[in-house]
């Protein structure tokens, strides 16, 4: 027969009674409770718990009352609250008063720039005032209901004003979606597929001439917009101005290359045929020699293309031919415009004819600022160009400098855009 011995506690040792099956001997104290037959009522034995299982959670009471779940919505509805409008008076890049625009929400402090002009400086505590009481509580990602807002609040104040909140409370709710300004754009004016998006970056333009001075008489000096021209010289514009246009580049960062060559290829022609004077730049970045008339311009442009090897890349558009040719593209001029909403309607009447969309910075509250937005506006829109000032002065390099970190966070590399930009 088989023996087995088990070990309990105490010093005496007993033998079991005989049994059929094996003997059994049990060393120490062994209680009555241990002879005694197991009970057919008993529970089955409760495996011991090891240290890294999770007891289950109790299983809550039929009476005892379920706390009312949240909603998501209210809560979502909260974070994209607008908590806080600040405006303020600061300086642009001509020396002149601006307005800054700050909207906090639950995600984050944005910020939005324009200028003003010198009658609308004191205005901007009254600015500040309407616009708090109008905005806060308002959802910063319904921006047709606070464009008009806005509108209803600020209807006497600028267009300059009213667009810096309208743009700063679009950046606010592109924080609450967490997503880049040129996305939420193109979110809102429902050209967004989530990443099947295709983003193309507009060509630049450039405004390198101009407002030139036209000849009259025996005059040697070169005025600049703004100055005071001598008694012989005539006035500045409506005489010519030339845009710089750049295509058949494999990236945005190649065409702003081959644009900034031919600019500095073109101040080395104007001084040599204008004289030192000539190459001082306007309020836009363009150089005013005196010329007979935009032929003459265009002339000097064509000059520098020819000398920097860059005539298949780079052509020459005067102001006035332009103008002529504007019934086959649809140009957005944000210094028309008063809210985000008057652009994405212009866009969407450029997509339903069929015309390419031009944004443009033209004597616009933007364009005396280092506000980037410009650059967004262009790729979320869908536009074929920007024309955002010369590649001078760094109001006008903040938008292209923009678009080449739109460019890199998109990964267009080198040449990769070839196909896509042969509009």
């Amino acid at each position: 027969q088989a023996v087995s011995i088990v070990a309990t506690s105490g010093e005496t040792m007993s033998a079991a009674a005989p049994s059929q099956g094996p003997k059994v001997f049990y060393i120490g104290k062994r209680s009555a409770a241990a002879d005694a037959p197991a009970s057919a009522e008993a529970p089955p034995p409760v495996p011991p718990q090891l240290p890294w299982e999770v007891p289950p959670l109790p299983v809550p009471s039929a009476e005892r009352p379920r706390p009312a779940p949240v909603s998501v919505f209210v809560e979502e509805r909260r974070r994209r609250s607008v908590l806080r409008v600040v405006v303020r008076e600061v300086v642009d890049a001509c020396s002149g008063p601006a307005v800054e625009v700050e909207v906090t929400t639950a995600c984050g402090v944005v910020r939005a720039c324009a200028s003003l002009g010198a009658s609308e400086a004191g205005s901007v505590p009254e600015i500040q005032r309407r616009a708090s009481a109008a905005l806060r509580g308002l959802d910063a990602a319904d921006q047709r209901s606070v464009d008009t807002a806005i509108a209803e609040a600020l209807g006497n104040c600028s267009a300059a004003a009213r667009f810096a909140l309208s743009l700063a409370v679009c950046r606010a709710g592109a924080t609450t979606h967490r997503m880049a300004l040129y996305e939420y754009v193109a979110k809102l004016a429902g050209r967004w597929q989530g990443m099947e998006t295709r983003f193309v970056l507009p060509w630049p333009r450039f405004h390198v001439l101009g407002p030139c001075i036209a000849l009259e008489g025996d005059v040697s000096a070169s005025v600049c917009e703004g100055a005071a021209a001598p008694a012989a010289a005539a006035p500045p514009l409506p005489g010519p101005e030339v845009v710089l246009s750049v295509h058949r580049s494999g990236s945005f960062r190649e065409a702003l290359e081959v644009g900034v060559e031919v600019y500095q290829t073109l101040r080395a022609v104007v001084r040599r045929e204008c004289g030192q004077d000539a190459c001082n730049v306007t309020e836009r970045g363009g150089f005013a020699p005196r010329v007979a008339d935009e032929p003459q311009a265009v002339s000097l442009l064509d000059q520098a293309r020819r000398e920097a090897k860059r005539t298949e890349q780079v052509r020459a558009v005067g102001i006035q031919e332009g103008r002529k040719a504007a019934a086959g593209v649809c140009t957005l001029d944000l210094s028309g415009l008063a809210s985000v909403s008057e652009a994405l309607e212009v866009a969407g009447v450029a997509a339903l004819e069929g015309l390419p969309l031009v944004v443009a910075t033209r004597g616009s509250a933007a364009d005396t600022t280092a506000d980037d937005a410009a650059a967004d506006l262009a790729v979320g829109l869908g536009a074929s160009e920007l024309e955002a000032g010369a590649p001078c002065r760094m109001e006008h390099l903040a938008k292209y400098n923009q678009l080449l970190r739109i460019e890199e966070e998109l990964g267009f590399a080198r040449g990769a855009l070839s196909a896509v930009r042969a509009r």
